[in-house]
């Protein structure tokens, strides 16, 4: 006596596959999600790492602009700044990547001579904002929202001061 017997997957199976993997997929979501963000996070410190070389290189060689701001982004001293090229313009003095927008000068203000830059989206949750003067460099990380503040907690770990602007 023989038995027929289907081979494959019945129709419960595969429901039962397809709640599984939807599980996984859920569980999964959150570290994804965050492993994203930091990604994207980096990209705005790369570009803040290569903003501060070229504003020193600019202070060095003509000094702190006296009196007015010499832009980085967006239109930049004698259009030579690589980065420039890299982001899109986006107004006289903005540009942005995908991620964030940027703004980047150099100036003079009471007495004080500065390179600033910030990086910011505001569905992002956060900014980021790193300023040099020819006595401190300070980093801060403003959270703009609950998203923001866990990337921003994670750079104070890093001696950024952490600003909450919700």
């Amino acid at each position: 006596m023989s038995q027929n017997r289907k081979k494959g997957f019945s129709l419960l199976k595969g429901l039962l596959l397809l709640v599984i993997a939807g599980v996984i997929v859920v569980a999964l979501l959150p570290e994804y999600k965050e492993s994203a963000e930091k990604g994207q996070m980096a990209e705005a410190l790369m570009f803040g790492e290569g903003l501060d070389a070229a504003m020193a290189d600019y202070v060095a060689e003509h000094g702190y602009p006296k009196g007015k701001n010499v832009e980085f982004l967006g239109t930049t001293p004698d259009d030579t700044l690589n980065m420039a090229q890299t982001l899109n313009s986006i107004a006289p003095n903005y540009s942005a990547s995908k991620n964030f927008k940027y703004q980047a000068f150099c100036g003079e203000a009471d007495g004080k001579e500065y390179c600033r830059w910030w990086a910011w989206s505001f569905d992002k949750g956060y900014s980021l904002f790193h300023e040099t003067t020819k006595d401190e460099d300070r980093y801060e990380c403003w959270i703009r929202n609950d998203e923001g503040e866990a990337f921003c907690n994670m750079l104070a770990a890093e001696d950024w001061i952490v600003e909450d602007d919700r």
